[in-house]
């Protein structure tokens, strides 16, 4: 039976003025409680890969755990700009459903890495056996070529990452190809020219690039092994909250590489909570998303991410472009 809609506002009015008393109390107790100084922790997934402005998930989970709280039967989350997954990751330690989208191929990427599946003995055996491929590659060939590809890599630099990008692309189980990916990605990121302290690709000088050491197989090797432990963690974690059924979530998390500003079907999404992290875009004063994905997504197989991801998405080092896989009826002016 349908509530009056008097009746309706009252409860929600009531929710909000428990939750509003709920985190109040946080900031009474401590002054300084959501700058999370010394506490952001990146345990779990959240240290694959280094994304830029990533969410605090200490936050994150205090928040969703703190509405949970005030409305129980909160069951579906919705975050419309991911990003590196961040709340994806503290929605499923919670039990929850959850619904990301994301313009960037490479946030796309994390997500669905992200969610699964948790086959821990499967992995570490197609780890070893990736390791063993890349040991036994003699090639000198570079696999990828794009504009500035000298630029911003070695040669011998380009020659290693080649022989884990064939490595990679031997692995016969997409799950387990996308996991490796994330630990290529981050391998390029700092075994390229482009200097880590900003997310902007801006070039080494070129004596610090003439004396770098670089050596992206023992960097991925030690990423990969760092990776495969934090996923040894999330997973124990998973099954100590009864979230897990052999190694897959118990709930449903869909992840779509989409362009919010773009409606999806009819545009309706129904969700329980809404949370986001506003995006912030590519240009001189703001987080150049696209610019630090750009050299990641030049070694990864694309259609390893999604079908809509296309060559298109890199057409330039300053944004990311995401193109239609499908026709979109033109908008008829309104009368």
């Amino acid at each position: 039976m349908r509530l009056p809609s008097t009746q309706r506002s009252s409860i929600v009015e009531t929710r909000d003025a428990d939750l509003c008393r709920r985190v109040s109390a946080y900031t009474r107790e401590d002054a300084d409680y959501w700058s999370f100084r010394g506490n952001a922790v990146r345990e779990y997934s959240h240290g694959y890969f280094q994304y830029p402005a990533m969410m605090v998930p200490e936050m994150i989970s205090d928040l969703i755990r703190t509405i949970i709280e005030v409305k129980p039967s909160t069951k579906k989350i919705f975050d419309p700009f991911a990003g590196s997954g961040t709340v994806l990751t503290e929605a499923m330690l919670q039990g929850r459903d959850f619904l990301a989208r994301d313009i960037n191929p490479l946030a796309v990427l994390l997500c669905k890495v992200k969610h699964g599946p948790f086959f821990l003995g499967a992995m570490r055996e197609k780890a070893n056996d990736l390791f063993e491929r890349i040991r036994n590659d003699k090639k000198r060939r570079i696999e990828i070529s794009f504009p500035g590809r000298a630029k911003w890599f070695g040669t011998d630099a380009a020659i290693e990452l080649s022989k884990i990008r064939r490595g990679i692309e031997a692995e016969p189980t997409l799950w387990a190809r996308r996991f490796f990916w994330i630990a290529l990605a981050e391998t390029v990121r700092t075994s390229s020219n482009s200097r880590t302290s900003t997310f902007k690709l801006h070039i080494r000088p070129e004596t610090e690039r003439q004396t770098r050491d670089v050596k992206p197989v023992a960097t991925f090797t030690t990423v990969l092994h760092d990776n495969l432990e934090s996923l040894d963690a999330l997973t124990a974690e998973l099954v100590e909250r009864k979230h897990l059924n052999r190694g897959r979530y118990d709930g449903s998390v869909v992840v779509q590489h989409h362009d919010a500003r773009v409606q999806r079907g009819n545009g309706a999404v129904l969700y329980d909570l809404l949370v986001t992290s506003p995006p912030y875009g590519d240009n001189v004063t703001t987080v150049p998303y696209g610019q630090h994905a750009y050299l990641p997504l030049q070694w990864i197989e694309l259609s390893d991410i999604d079908p809509t991801v296309t060559p298109e998405c890199l057409k330039s080092t300053h944004e990311i472009v995401w193109v239609l896989a499908y026709a979109m009826p033109p908008r008829r002016p309104k009368n």
